[in-house]
């Protein structure tokens, strides 16, 4: 019996596996505007709140779609918003390649952005509903990982684009092969997504419970487990849950409230964002040559895909708190060093002028 439950059925891995190409997808996404910046703000003579502004409008997409994602998966299946995530980062990355016009690539920009948030909250919700719970919380970490991945080969893809071409070529057409190659995993996501099953969670809620039992035999290692998985969904949803919206501000839930809003904010105020964003530029400001700034930016997705994997093996060893409190920690040191080296070069181009 403890061997059986160690066991995990080659589909749940296979639709663990799709469903983390939307993360790959999510960091794709997120961070080739870094290669691309440098060479949009000549194309279309952008000034600095511009080149801010096509750079973080992402963000404005995220925020929209942060309000329907819910709302859809519970409606149409944890699978179709994942499919309608694939094709909107297809159609996205196919729009900003031909944008003729900063506010055209803006509003590209701004439909990734609801892509990023449809795979960033529905590939996690899904994994979960689908795996079995032994094994449950490491796929689920498989998506954290898919994103420092796609992280890693955007960086990899811009320098490839960027360090065998001339300037003008660059600024006339390379930035545009660094936003369409996201085509290429788009379409990967939507055909791996072909075979995966619903979440037979959503099954269930819906009235479907044959159709959430014949997934649950692909995914548990026999038909009594997936009996007992089915039975177990089905109790859950008669629970009856009488919580309200205002109890999260009562002495028990307000402080955990507020800290974990308070984390999530200094997190995105902490500039690490930059360094993803600007990662070139910021090499070639330290003066890096062209192709010696991309392949030092893919030097940074290595770091963060392989800290990411250490982190995944620590966080249950050491608890969560530790390693938040000393990555924070390494972060400042390391944002307060490139402050200072930057200083440096200032100062010394004053002095020899």
């Amino acid at each position: 019996m403890n061997a059986n439950k160690k066991r995990i059925s080659p589909y749940v891995i296979l639709i663990s596996c799709a469903a983390a190409l939307g993360g790959l997808l999510f960091g794709y996404d997120t961070a080739v505007i870094s290669g691309a910046v440098g060479f949009l703000q000549i194309k279309f003579t952008l000034s600095s709140a511009q080149v801010g502004w096509v750079t973080s409008c992402i963000l404005i997409g995220c925020a929209l779609g942060v309000s329907i994602a819910g709302i859809l998966s519970d409606l149409f299946g944890r699978k179709k918003i994942l499919a309608l995530s694939a094709v909107i980062f297809a159609l996205s990355s196919l729009g900003a390649a031909f944008a003729g016009s900063y506010m055209i690539l803006v509003i590209w920009r701004m439909l990734a952005g609801i892509g990023i948030v449809l795979t960033s909250l529905i590939t996690p919700l899904y994994i979960a509903e689908m795996a079995p719970s032994n094994v449950r919380g490491k796929l689920v970490s498989v998506n954290q990982l898919a994103i420092t991945i796609g992280i890693f080969i955007v960086y990899f893809v811009n320098a490839a684009i960027a360090s065998n071409a001339t300037q003008l070529w660059n600024v006339s057409t390379g930035w545009r092969w660094m936003m369409g190659v996201g085509v290429i995993p788009s379409l990967l996501f939507l055909i791996a997504l072909i075979p995966a099953g619903e979440s037979p969670r959503w099954l269930s809620q819906h009235g479907k419970s044959e159709a959430a039992y014949k997934v649950l035999q692909k995914v548990e290692i026999s038909d009594e487990a997936a009996e007992k998985s089915l039975e177990e969904i089905q109790m859950s949803e008669e629970v009856v849950d009488d919580t309200k919206f205002r109890d999260l501000f009562n002495k028990t839930w307000l402080p955990v409230l507020i800290i974990g809003v308070l984390l999530a904010l200094f997190q995105q105020f902490s500039g690490s964002n930059a360094i993803m964003y600007y990662a070139p530029e910021i090499f070639k400001g330290a003066g890096f040559g062209q192709s010696g700034a991309f392949m030092a930016t893919v030097s940074i997705g290595v770091i963060n895909m392989v800290i990411t994997i250490v982190a995944l093996g620590l966080v249950d060893k050491i608890g969560r708190k530790k390693l938040l409190g000393w990555g924070s920690f390494a972060m400042s040191c390391c944002l307060l060093v490139v402050y200072l080296l930057f200083q440096f070069v200032s100062l010394y181009m004053l002095l020899l002028a």
